[in-house]
């Protein structure tokens, strides 16, 4: 592992991203971990999450961080999963991520979402991560933005699920 530093492998599958844990499981000393962030080759993203510089991150990227921050156990959700379903919505500094209603977390830059979700409102994607579903995702997100956006968003969902039943 001397020289040029290199992301633990399981970030390929996960958009660029990892944990400190998974980088201590893939072999990097608790010593280096930290030597890469004092030297800035390993940035962090959220909470425990961190990608390799250089690494660029997009949509997917974000939706890794935001449910590895909470240790897998929540879904991520609200615009974080539109972006991912192709919704438009305004920008915002924080991803989102729904958990159980018990868990209370607290991750900076990170909105946790109390609620309970069902098997069939959860998308898995190939690489493993976990949505809500493109209907889920549409509610929690007329639910949670000002109305301007949410007329917005659901003209693009009625469009785009339109386009659907025209194909």
């Amino acid at each position: 592992m001397r020289g040029q530093p290199t992301a633990p492998a399981i970030a390929a599958s996960q958009s660029g991203v990892f944990t400190r844990a998974q980088a201590r499981s893939a072999g990097f000393s608790e010593f280096r971990v930290r030597r890469l962030i004092e030297a800035k080759q390993w940035l962090p993203i959220l909470g425990v999450v961190l990608r390799e510089v250089g690494t660029e991150l997009h949509d997917e990227s974000h939706a890794w961080a935001a449910v590895l921050a909470v240790k897998e156990i929540g879904i991520a959700s609200h615009s974080t999963a539109a972006r991912l379903h192709d919704l438009v919505l305004p920008d915002e500094p924080e991803c989102h991520v729904t958990v159980p209603p018990p868990i209370r977390l607290r991750v900076r830059r990170l909105r946790t979402h109390r609620v309970p979700i069902e098997a069939d409102e959860i998308t898995r994607y190939a690489s493993g991560l976990c949505v809500t579903s493109f209907e889920r995702t549409v509610v929690d997100c007329l639910l949670w933005y000002p109305e301007r956006f949410g007329r917005a968003m659901l003209h693009e969902m009625l469009r785009k699920r339109s386009g659907d039943l025209e194909t």
